[in-house]
């Protein structure tokens, strides 16, 4: 819908930029569900691993009384397997543990880069409603322009004492304009056809995967130290 080739350049120039933006975030995004995924899956392992040590556990404890102190190479077996599950276990808590400070991470950079994308996004969109509702003034229908001038007109002619020239508009072409105002909703609600720009595909972002922008660096700083802390107790 616009035709200035330069306004076309600026704004596309800028939605370049929004795009890119939109772009590094849907590859955080993606990185933050494929470790949501990932997590999910190895604190199952870790349930099924702690469910098998229960399992055998409660096996051994009928057979060490049935055994009456003479250990079997079965019973000896199955405490093996039992520790085993249990070392499993652990060890699936402590790699769910990492992964999840890897999370916190992502998810930090995310909501960073999201905040950045809705930023530009919404520059965009201002620079953009701006240039068209410029050019929409540049090619008003001369039957608007001339209907607002005898508008004007027949307001100015009308004698000293009419309301609007007492209380209201101290111009004729304010309260023209006043009474245009009062028509542009029904008239702005009509359907436009027109195909979507490159503009206007940079501020498509289908999914956000629950991610809120981030709105204070103070917490996010907060955050940081915790994680620095909790590296260390897990590294120790």
């Amino acid at each position: 819908m616009l035709t200035n080739p330069q306004v076309i350049e600026r704004l596309q120039t800028q939605a370049n930029t929004v795009l890119a933006a939109r772009q590094a975030f849907e590859a955080k995004r993606d990185e933050v569900t494929a470790l949501r995924a990932e997590i999910a899956l190895h604190r199952k392992g870790a349930e099924a691993a702690d469910s098998e040590a229960r399992g055998i556990r409660e096996e051994t404890a009928g057979l060490l009384r049935a055994l009456a102190g003479q250990l079997t190479k079965h019973f000896r077996d199955l405490k093996a397997k039992e520790r085993a599950a249990y070392t499993l276990a652990e060890d699936f808590r402590e790699l769910v543990a990492n992964l999840e400070l890897m999370l916190e991470e992502a998810e930090d950079d995310a909501r960073g880069l999201l905040a950045s994308y809705l930023t530009k996004a919404n520059h965009l969109r201002v620079a953009y409603a701006d240039a068209l509702i410029e050019e929409g003034l540049a090619t008003l229908p001369p039957a608007l322009i001339a209907g607002m001038r005898f508008k004007a007109t027949s307001l100015e002619a009308e004698d000293r004492w009419a309301a609007w020239k007492q209380f209201t508009f101290s111009t004729a072409n304010q309260h023209a304009f006043a009474q245009l105002t009062d028509k542009l909703p029904a008239a702005l609600n009509r359907q436009v056809q027109f195909e979507d720009s490159p503009i206007e595909d940079a501020l498509h972002l289908q999914d956000r995967a629950g991610i809120e922008p981030e709105t204070s660096p103070a917490a996010r700083a907060r955050r940081n130290q915790q994680r620095a802390q909790r590296k260390a107790e897990l590294a120790s």
